[in-house]
């Protein structure tokens, strides 16, 4: 599954049932969330994905004294983030070990464990990184 970075439009929608959710399940009144908060929450990168969108989506809920969660919840490393994309060394760096993996499991005729032998590297490991870095066979 891609990033959330690479999935803005489901943002809204996450945020909302993570909200549903901590609510019933801690039996808080509903809350719905203002629409200006969403072009915040998009504009961020969410290195956390999914998991960091739910911890603040909560971590808003119990801040917000109302039933409508404003702009002003979000928290202030959100607001202020300088920047929405990953840093351009971050970027660099993906693409660079992307490229070395997708030629390692080339060489290996797609075969992990022997491309984690080309690579010097665990195939758990290997996996892990595949999975992070979104390689597929299609690449």
């Amino acid at each position: 599954m891609p990033p959330l970075r690479e999935r803005r439009d489901d943002i809204r929608v996450l945020a909302e049932y993570f909200l549903d959710e901590f609510c019933v399940r801690n039996n808080f009144r509903r809350k719905t969330i203002e629409d200006e908060v969403f072009s915040t929450l998009e504009a961020y990168a969410w290195p956390g994905n999914a998991r960091e969108l739910k911890n603040t989506v909560e971590r808003m809920a119990i801040l917000s004294p109302s039933d409508q969660i404003s702009a002003a919840a979000v928290p202030l490393e959100i607001r202020l983030a300088p920047d929405a994309s990953p840093s351009n060394l971050q970027q660099t760096r993906d693409s660079a070990e992307r490229e070395r993996i997708l030629k390692a499991l080339d060489q290996a005729n797609w075969n992990v464990s022997g491309a984690a032998r080309v690579l010097g590297i665990e195939r758990t490991n290997l996996h892990k990184r595949i999975r992070a870095l979104g390689i597929t066979r299609g690449n």
